[in-house]
């Protein structure tokens, strides 16, 4: 594999305990088992702010390059404090975070880079934090009991369960394939319909500028800092691929924390609806933040309505909403 320079997670052995769900040719079994990292794990994700070291990445499904990508941890540089439905802080189970939406009652969708320890195409039982900030600016635990505070942001004391599934197909550094789907084993508390996020299916045309949030870090120094604080840019269209979108970081721009935070159809646009058209993947640059002018990658999520249904057994369902726009949604 070509090598390039990429800023990336290395971290140390850590044992844990934890339930999976395997899902092979069909079969399905609960198991227990200690899971143990290997002495050192190199991988692109939002994971940890760990040390630096060089890797490879696959190439962008537009080129035959290779292209790198940002620093593992995809705030928003540059960004604004807001609330928004649906957008959910994920505490990974290795201290780090990633962002993701939720789009029903027992489900979020988030970057597939994010759970490394899941392979592509298959399900795997694990237990994290997912707090969700209210419109009201209130933070809850999905899963219930009380939140409290890390570095990388809010937490839940007690982490809930979840089987994480990642869309087969998917490899490091590729955008088209990034995408994980979180279900609980239980539906979620204090939450509503009005709380969902819509995925978004209808034409780009005529949005110069689109809107990207995340709670990760917004100080391009060292290794960051402000995680934990929703925030939302925007940045010009580069580009429309069918399975991926690229935006140019000029201004707002992605950093450490922001991945698998939702890529949508500004909100003025759309309110009080939030419409989803991908997720946070990678991008472009040397820091913890996407490079200026540098490409930010999101995977697209209408083309992978068929994999949302199954992986979290709901039916995705067409809407017209205010704004004439066709979204789907996804409740359950």
């Amino acid at each position: 594999m070509h090598r390039v320079g990429l800023l990336v997670v290395s971290t140390q052995c850590i044992a844990c305990t934890t339930v999976r769900r395997v899902i092979e040719g069909g079969a399905n079994r609960r198991e227990e088992l200690a899971m143990k990292r290997p002495e050192q794990s190199w991988f692109v994700a939002c994971l940890v702010v760990g040390s630096l070291a060089w890797t490879g990445c696959a190439a962008d499904v537009t080129s035959s390059a290779p292209v790198p990508v940002a620093e593992s941890e995809q705030a928003i540089r540059g960004g604004t404090p807001t609330t928004r439905i649906g957008i959910v802080l994920i505490g990974t189970f290795d201290g780090g975070s990633c962002s993701g939406v939720m789009i029903n009652r027992s489900s979020i969708l988030t970057a597939a880079h994010c759970f490394p320890q899941v392979p592509p195409g298959l399900t795997r039982s694990l237990e994290f934090s997912a707090v969700y900030q209210k419109p009201d600016g209130g933070f809850i635990c999905l899963t219930g009991g009380t939140v409290g505070n890390s570095a990388n942001g809010p937490r839940c004391e007690t982490n809930g369960a979840y089987d994480a599934t990642v869309l087969d197909g998917f490899k490091e550094g590729d955008a088209a394939h990034d995408l994980a789907v979180l279900r609980s084993w239980n539906d979620f508390e204090g939450v509503g319909t009005d709380d969902f996020a819509l995925i978004d299916a209808d034409s780009l045309s005529g949005f110069d500028r689109l809107e990207y949030y995340g709670y990760g870090i917004n100080v391009d120094k060292g290794s960051g800092s402000g995680a934990g604080t929703l925030r939302v840019g925007s940045g010009a269209v580069d580009a429309v691929n069918p399975d991926h979108i690229n935006v140019i970081g000029n201004g707002a721009r992605v950093c450490n924390g922001d991945s698998g935070g939702p890529l949508t159809i500004p909100f003025a646009n759309t309110a009080p609806v939030l419409a989803v058209i991908g997720l946070v993947s990678n991008s472009s640059g040397k820091g913890v933040c996407t490079g200026g002018n540098g490409l930010q990658r999101f995977v697209r999520l209408s083309p992978k309505l068929g994999f949302i249904e199954t992986a979290t057994e709901a039916a995705c369902t067409s809407v017209v909403t205010g704004p004439r726009r066709l979204m789907y949604r996804c409740w359950r």
